[in-house]
């Protein structure tokens, strides 16, 4: 099967390559040369698939007339064999820390604001309490 890519980002294409396939029940298998498809130097990235297409490859007729897998947001991740997992987590995680850090102090210096303005209504009504009983 052949192995072809959009020409200067239209919808024309041109082939970059071959690729094997197999199919046995319902499962498919494809084998394609990393650098065909820009990922020599790669261990793993996400992708969906998308077939049943559009002729005139409007994106708006894709959505449904179109199918993809999987559905939604969600994807597939492919990991080579042997290859070693590049994951964003440890970036999201500390910039999750750091914001968990940044509620934390908010939510103690509102707790002090709002115990000092308590004390406050104490103290005044207090003082009120005490200046009508003078009087």
């Amino acid at each position: 099967v052949t192995v072809e890519r959009f020409v200067e980002n239209d919808w024309l294409f041109e082939e970059v390559g071959k690729a094997e396939y197999v199919v046995s029940g319902n499962q498919l298998v494809i084998k394609v040369e990393d650098g065909l498809i820009g990922l020599a130097e790669r261990d793993n990235f996400d992708f969906k698939w998308a077939d049943n297409s559009t002729v005139t490859g409007d994106v708006m007729e894709f959505m449904d007339l179109g199918d993809a897998a999987p559905n939604g947001r969600f994807n597939y991740r492919y990991i080579k064999e042997g290859g070693r997992i590049v994951d964003p987590a440890p970036a999201v995680s500390a910039a999750n820390e750091q914001t968990s850090q940044s509620t934390i102090i908010i939510i103690i210096v509102a707790a002090v604001c709002v115990c000092i303005a308590g004390i406050v209504c104490v103290v005044l009504y207090r003082l009120r309490t005490i200046k009508n009983k003078k009087s």
